[in-house]
């Protein structure tokens, strides 16, 4: 079999080092991601070709899946394996963690420098609200550093999951009964951190509770450390916030599943409708060594909702249960499940990474067997390339 057969379709999610989540037929050579033994790995090439044929669908325990070629090779516990001869309910699979940065501050000035906005900075703004009574709102100017603290990755996290970017303002909306609790600990956050005077605006007819910041510079700013939107299913973090240090990643995690998510017996589940905003969530929960999952939902079309998008839930397994993946300090082990084939005609991709011919797809360590053929060599793979012990063996 030639290397070039093993491929994944063109919106594949790879992940680079710096922690962004880029399309695989977006990647480009001398881009660095992140290698599934969890090291950094430079790109050479970018293989690009025309399929018509099957296509693997592997699905995994804890695990929305995966789409693929038949010959592409995964990270298992006995070695890289091709997708075809991943055994059911015997083989697990890798998923990567994210080595995180011990990076403590954000220089805003390298973000801010293309911001071209006109307006106040400082001060304060006479404007009429939704109902055409004039308000006054503060306005500050962006700091020239961030602390890169809990506090400020809840900001981000509740942005994640409830903001949004308004004309001249940055909006989080929640229920009207999280007044005292989430709307409370915003404002006081947004004062410490960021020295902002949120408004508060009541949307009775709607229950809910605008938190508002005034600042097309705060647009912009929030704009880029979390581009998208939840309308078009398309949030997700920015390489400047992805990989920083672990106290801001469980601000930002819990902050996005306070904002987006609900307890139920021992488990933490979020749901969101963007991809790659639940792939970062999922890699945060792996990273951080919690017991997490990601699944996909499929919504139900009736007369009342003909357009709804599909659903991406991340689970956290808070308690002691029985059903706790296998872990070492690599990655987290999940059990290859089921597989359905599916007719395919289009482009599929594949990389070439220099150093360990690896990377991470969809958070799941695969080869990028290209140099040598896969269906002698992948199959003495030694396991101890992630330095397994041998009760994983």
């Amino acid at each position: 079999q030639k290397s070039t057969s093993a491929c994944f379709l063109p919106d594949t999610y790879v992940r680079k080092f710096d922690g962004e989540q880029v399309k695989i037929q977006d990647l480009k050579v001398l881009d660095k991601v992140l290698t599934a033994e969890g090291n950094e790995g430079v790109i050479t090439s970018v293989m690009c070709r025309q399929y018509n044929g099957n296509i693997f669908n592997l699905k995994f325990k804890g695990h929305h899946g995966i789409k693929c070629t038949p010959e592409h090779p995964f990270l298992t516990q006995r070695g890289y394996v091709e997708a075809k001869n991943l055994l059911r309910g015997e083989d697990y699979v890798c998923i990567t963690k994210s080595p995180f940065q011990s990076i403590f501050e954000i220089d805003t000035t390298n973000i801010m420098k293309n911001y071209t906005g006109k307006g106040k900075k400082n001060g304060t703004i006479n404007h009429a609200n939704r109902h055409g009574k004039k308000v006054i709102s503060t306005i500050t100017d962006v700091p020239v550093t961030l602390n890169a603290n809990y506090n400020l990755g809840r900001i981000l996290g509740l942005y994640a999951a409830e903001g949004y970017i308004g004309e001249c303002r940055v909006m989080w909306t929640f229920n009207m009964k999280e007044e005292h609790t989430l709307v409370k600990e915003l404002c006081a956050i947004l004062k410490e951190e960021l020295n902002i005077t949120a408004r508060i605006q009541y949307r009775v007819s709607n229950n809910v509770i605008d938190v508002v910041v005034w600042g097309k510079h705060w647009g912009y700013l929030f704009g880029t450390l979390i581009s998208g939107t939840s309308k078009r299913g398309d949030k997700k973090l920015s390489r400047y916030i992805t990989n920083l240090n672990e106290d801001f990643a469980k601000g930002l995690l819990y902050g996005w599943l306070d904002g987006d998510g609900y307890r139920r017996d021992t488990s933490y589940i979020g749901v969101s409708v963007c991809h790659q905003l639940s792939l970062d969530m999922h890699n945060i929960a792996t990273s951080l060594n919690i017991t997490s999952s990601i699944n996909e939902s499929l919504p139900s079309i009736n007369k009342h909702a003909k357009t709804r998008q599909n659903r991406w839930i991340v689970t956290l397994q808070e308690g002691n249960g029985q059903n706790h993946p296998k872990k070492d300090d690599d990655c987290i082990w999940r059990k290859y499940m089921s597989c359905s084939i599916e007719s395919y005609e289009g482009y599929v991709f594949n990389l070439h990474v220099e150093g360990d011919n690896s990377y991470v797809a969809e958070n799941i360590g695969v080869h990028n067997c290209v140099a040598y053929s896969i269906s002698h060599e992948l199959a003495s793979t030694p396991v101890e390339v992630l330095g397994l012990t041998d009760d994983y063996i």
